[in-house]
């Protein structure tokens, strides 16, 4: 009886030809991916940036008129205590 090898050893190129098929595929949709997300930061990057600009602008302008309040406040504390003893002779 006479063994037929060439089957075997096509099946095992088949194999390894399909094996690399899907490493070659697994490859570029990791590629894909890596640069969507590489976009989508980019993309993402400069409106966050403006933003955080922009919060901070507000909240040093926030911080500014706080410490004017506060100095108002002062100025005028004893205004505020005649003001607060006025209210109690009221009730």
């Amino acid at each position: 009886m006479e063994v037929d090898c060439r089957n075997a050893v096509d099946g095992r190129l088949t194999v390894a030809m399909l094996l690399a098929v899907k490493v070659r595929l697994f490859g570029y949709l990791q590629a894909n991916a890596v640069w969507a997300t590489k976009c989508t930061v980019t993309d993402l990057h400069d409106p966050v940036r403006k933003d955080l600009v922009d919060l901070q602008n507000t909240l040093n302008e926030a911080r500014s008129l706080l410490t004017d309040v506060r100095v108002v406040v002062r100025a005028n504390n004893y205004k505020i205590d005649d003001t607060i003893e006025n209210l109690r002779i009221l009730d």
